[in-house]
């Protein structure tokens, strides 16, 4: 493996030479040494953290600038902390320190090189691998990770290239990231510090929270490849909506593995921190099956939120108690019964025809509006219509009654995850769009036309009208019985709340957690938004949960025109199909591919690309990148084409283009210089115009036919090799 700034094969260091490059990153380079007293091969970590420091003619490494010394310096220290504390370990599963040392410069630790390959490797071999592989490499690096969390150090870089496979099949934790992410906390120049898909969003924060379930969720995401054979989403393509499949509802899974384990590696990828296993120990219970109700409630709060993400923390918000939901529901179905018997009592009640009473009596006859004459006799004695009212009245009271207790019943059921069947002709309601329940609870005001409302009613009606935050709060402050609509709603609610957040901090507006709590980080972040775009403040606890989603759209928009990538139009046009901005975002992704376009023919023009210009990241450019990166470090950012900035690709094709053809003159002039003593001038000038065309192969033609060389072509030949074609030209005449 070639390195630019790598240390030369044979080259010294303090007893140990090196061997080859293992590998190298951001952060720094590992070769394979030997130890020239044991003459046994172990492996040498050497601190370069290629965008703060370079390596001088010298070997030895020096700050790029005046402003990346105090950095350079600052993490110097950091890493040699980490080998002190990595040396503590002594475990089959964790790479062994051997020592530590300072030269040119920078420092080096020397740990056991590891036979073997890394897990990135064996499972692009392998595929899909087997419950019981997948069991034994869980159990070991589990052991590992749990022995370094408790002497309090993380690893914050597990995955699958940071990881060994032995040749007796032990995993081996190697590279641990801990002082990667302490120095770019510190210094905002160091880049790809994380791997994508295996780091949680957090470690996209210097102010997140990250702990142990840091790397539980890297765990999580190692064993969801495993297990699915998929590779995990990077965490920022989870906001603001999760598209990641769950590896328990996964098609590759299915008969393939047990529950618990899919359980927890599910759990494990929780996109938020407070939902993980907080510890290792927490993580083994849900593998062996252990707090599966914990789990299954877990899961379908997930299900109900249909993404990972975690509600406000209020103590309004807590479950009820259980109840002893099969009695109620018993208790519930007689009363229900007793409904039906009462109420077909009713209707199929009968009087006898009543005898036709006497001729009344002229005297005791009245007109409309006159007093009525009636008899004691008539009074006292009672009527069939009589005996019919106070029957009604009084089933009347008892349904009533009956009603508002199995209503209550049915509430308690509810807050028990229970579900009440309606009552036989609640279909024929529905078809005849009523949504209103079947039970039978006769109103006292039902003959005057009108309906009373309860307070708990209006309170709820009031709670679903405002539909914000200080809404639902203000209801379950004092009320109960829609309490798990109100918390639903809430988290919801704080769900959007999360995806604004998100939004809010890729604009550097907001630093705080992802917790979907309205606090004063994030409605300060809201109003420098609103102010900056001359947009009415939103007042996040007031705010409805459409009215934030309106937000958030309008901040992520406003993204994606500061990125002015592909992947930013691709990610608002997937998120909003409909959006307010659809139009704009088809045509400024169109306007990003032309640009890359123009840098693929600048490329085919400097030599260094054959593919299409058809303005996409087709491997064959992505590769021609990663070459120039490789070689020219610092030239290229270390992000993936798709992400670049539309202005940023103009500025280096047009470099590319400008090196090409300042390096392609002075061939040209040296050449001049050349043939002008071989050949008159009047019979061929060389000329200096940046291109490399027929006249400056013929120039070089006659150069080397003079010296009796080989010939050399000038076709094809990209920008940097033409540097090395003038040091080696006759007499090393046109050498700097």
């Amino acid at each position: 493996m070639e390195h630019l700034n790598a240390l030369v094969q044979g080259t010294e260091l303090d007893g140990y030479r090196i061997e080859q490059v293992l590998g190298s990153g951001g952060f720094g380079i590992t070769y394979l040494g030997l130890d020239l007293s044991l003459q046994k091969l172990v492996a040498i970590k050497e601190y370069l953290p290629s965008d703060l420091a370079v390596r001088q003619q010298t070997l030895n490494i020096a700050a790029k600038s005046e402003k990346a010394q105090s950095d350079f310096q600052w993490g110097l220290e950091r890493f040699l902390d980490e080998a002190r504390t990595l040396a503590q370990f002594d475990d089959p599963h964790i790479v062994k320190v051997i020592r530590f040392f300072r030269a040119h410069g920078s420092a080096y630790i020397v740990m056991d090189y590891v036979a073997g390959e890394t897990l990135a490797k064996h499972v692009e071999r392998e595929g899909q691998i087997k419950e019981e592989q997948l069991q034994e490499l869980l159990e070991g690096l589990l052991s590992g990770v749990e022995l370094i969390h408790a002497a309090g150090v993380l690893h914050r870089d597990i995955a699958p290239g940071n990881i060994i496979i032995s040749s007796d099949g032990t995993p081996v934790l190697i590279d641990f990231g801990s002082a990667r992410q302490i120095v770019k906390a510190r210094s905002r120049a160091l880049t790809s510090i994380v791997t994508p898909g295996y780091a949680p969003i957090e470690q996209y924060s210097d102010v997140a929270s990250q702990g142990p379930w840091t790397d539980i969720y890297s765990l999580g995401a190692i064993f969801y490849r495993l297990a699915t054979g998929d590779e995990p989403l990077d965490a920022t393509a989870r906001v603001p909506r999760d598209s990641l499949i769950p590896a328990s509802e996964h098609d590759k899974t299915k008969g393939n593995y047990k529950k618990s384990l899919l359980v927890g590696i599910d759990a494990s990828l929780s996109f938020d921190y407070k939902n993980r296993p907080q510890n290792v120990s927490e993580l083994r219970a849900l593998l062996d099956g252990q707090d599966a109700q914990a789990t299954d409630n877990k899961q379908e709060v997930d299900n109900n939120a249909k993404k990972q993400k975690t509600s406000p923390q209020d103590p309004k918000l807590r479950s009820k108690p259980t109840t002893n939901a099969a009695s109620l529901q018993v208790l519930h179905d007689k009363i229900q019964s007793a409904q039906k018997s009462i109420k077909s009592l009713v209707e199929n009640f009968s009087l006898p025809e009543p005898k036709r009473p006497p001729t009344r009596k002229a005297e005791n006859f009245s007109l409309p509006g006159t007093k009525q004459v009636s008899t004691k006799k008539q009074a006292d004695t009672p009527t069939p219509h009589t005996k019919l009212s106070e029957f009604l009245t009084v089933t009347i009271i008892v349904l009533g009654a009956l009603g508002m207790l199995a209503t209550f019943i049915a509430m308690m059921l509810s807050s028990a995850g229970q579900t009440i069947a309606p009552l036989s002709d609640a279909d024929r309601v529905r078809e005849q769009g009523r949504e209103t329940p079947m039970t039978f609870i006769p109103s006292m005001t039902a003959a005057t036309g009108t309906t009373p409302i309860s307070d708990e009613e209006a309170a709820w009606v009031q709670a679903q009208r405002l539909g914000s935050i200080n809404g639902y709060k203000t209801y379950l402050a004092g009320h109960q019985i829609h309490a798990e609509d109100a918390r639903k709603a809430w988290t919801a609610i704080a769900n959007e709340i999360i995806d604004l957040q998100f939004s809010l901090g890729q604009l550097n507006l907001y630093f705080g957690s992802l917790d979907g709590i309205p606090g004063p980080l994030s409605q300060r972040a809201v109003n420098e938004f609103s102010d900056a775009q001359n947009l009415p403040r939103l007042e996040l606890n007031d705010a409805s949960e459409s009215e934030i989603a309106a937000f958030t759209q309008k901040v992520v928009w406003r993204n994606s025109e500061i990125e002015d990538s592909v992947d930013a139009y691709n990610d608002y046009l997937k998120l909003y199909p409909d959006g307010d901005h659809y139009d704009d975002a088809q045509s400024k992704l169109a306007k990003v591919r032309e640009t890359i376009s123009n840098l693929q023919q600048t490329l085919r023009d400097v030599n260094l690309y054959t593919g299409a210009t058809d303005g996409t990241a087709n491997s064959e450019i992505t590769k021609v990148l990663n070459d120039v990166r490789e070689r020219e470090v610092g030239s290229l950012p270390f992000t993936p084409l798709n992400s670049w900035n539309r202005n940023e690709i103009d500025q280096i094709a047009t470099k590319m283009l400008n090196e090409f053809v300042f390096e392609t003159k002075l061939l040209q002039a040296c050449l001049s210089i050349m043939v002008s003593s071989i050949v008159r001038k009047n019979d061929y000038t060389v000329e200096v115009d940046g291109r490399l065309s027929s006249n400056t192969q013929r120039a070089l033609d006659i150069l080397t036919n003079h010296f009796g060389l080989n010939p050399i072509s000038i076709y094809g030949v990209p920008a940097h090799q033409i540097v090395q074609l003038r040091k080696v030209l006759p007499g090393n005449g046109c050498s700097d």
